[in-house]
């Protein structure tokens, strides 16, 4: 048994050493620390006019046809407020698709990207909301180096609108 877990072990170890080591371009996933400020005066004033989120984002295996270097991404998040007893939690599944600017991958380090995408918003909103609606955002960011980067993020969707701060970690 000892030594089928330290095989297990080894290997959890050597997976975890090739992506640490593989390039940033080849990097697929995030996961990201946010701030929102929901623009809707219902969820301001209700839930907070600054609330936390999260965000894990996969960068999906797809072709690309493009001339462009563009990435697309698959996310899902979590943004969550409350103020006075009440509370609002949005739950974000998008596609989107990432773009290097200055014709670079848009996760090379030291380079920035834009992107935009859909999705659909499970939302629950005391007084306010509780439903699932198509949304989409846009994003403009900056690779710091090949693991960290930030982005600035605007969210279109019925009271849940706003701007995003994000700062993350690509494994």
């Amino acid at each position: 048994m000892r030594l089928l877990m330290g095989r297990m072990t080894s290997s959890v170890y050597g997976q975890l050493a090739k992506i640490s080591a593989a390039p940033a371009s080849e990097r697929q996933s995030r996961v990201s620390q946010n701030a929102n400020s929901p623009n809707s005066a219902d969820a301001s004033d209700r839930c907070g006019a600054t609330q936390l989120a999260g965000e894990f984002r996969y960068q999906l295996p797809v072709p690309n046809p493009l001339d462009v270097p563009a990435r697309t991404v698959a996310t899902l998040g979590i943004e969550t407020g409350a103020r006075h007893g009440n509370h609002s939690t949005i739950i974000p599944v998008t596609i989107g698709e990432m773009v290097g600017l200055s014709h670079t991958s848009p996760n090379a380090a030291g380079t920035a990207y834009a992107g935009a995408g859909v999705g659909v918003y499970f939302e629950n909103q005391s007084g306010i909301s509780t439903a699932a609606r198509i949304g989409g955002y846009a994003v403009i960011g900056y690779n710091i180096n090949g693991m960290t980067y930030v982005d600035a993020k605007y969210q279109f969707v019925d009271h849940g609108d706003g701007p995003l701060v994000q700062v993350g970690l690509r494994f």
